[in-house]
């Protein structure tokens, strides 16, 4: 149970560290920067800890594979990245956090139609709790005239 803490403890605090630097420096220089280390780190892991797992992938991986890959980690690691940054500079930092919020659910939903995973209900029932969360994320937010106060 640390390790599940520590982690988000880490994702936590991220946003917060980058909200920071984005007052003074460029979304550009961030985002190179990030896949500078990601990039060294990588291949640091990959030799030093993983040689044979990445010797094996090389090995066996398809000109199609590397094409699609490529596609979704141009996605995933820059353009979301981009669009991540943007509203992390110019909104509070509520907006981000409900973009990782909302990520289980949308991965949820999708597994279950593209590689036919059967939702149960627990699953449901955790979409619609973090509907409900987010929601009130969004709505208390944006309404300045609610407070926890009025609420209780």
């Amino acid at each position: 149970m640390l390790y599940p803490f520590l982690i988000a403890l880490v994702w936590g605090s991220i946003p917060i560290i980058i909200k920071l630097y984005l007052s003074f420096l460029p979304n550009v220089f961030i985002i190179c920067l990030q896949s500078l280390v990601l990039l060294f780190s990588s291949f640091i892991y990959a030799f030093v800890f993983k040689y044979k797992d990445f010797m094996h992938g090389i090995n066996n991986v398809t000109y199609r594979t590397v094409f699609i890959l490529a596609i979704v980690f141009f996605i995933a690691s820059f353009i979301c990245n981009i669009m991540y940054l943007h509203i992390l500079k110019k909104d509070t930092i509520i907006s981000p956090l409900i973009i990782f919020i909302l990520t289980p659910i949308i991965t949820i939903l999708i597994s279950s139609i593209v590689l036919n995973e059967i939702l149960n209900i627990k699953q449901i029932f955790g979409c619609v709790l973090v509907s409900f969360g987010i929601f009130f994320l969004v709505y208390f937010k944006t309404d300045n005239n609610h407070s926890v106060k009025k609420l209780l």
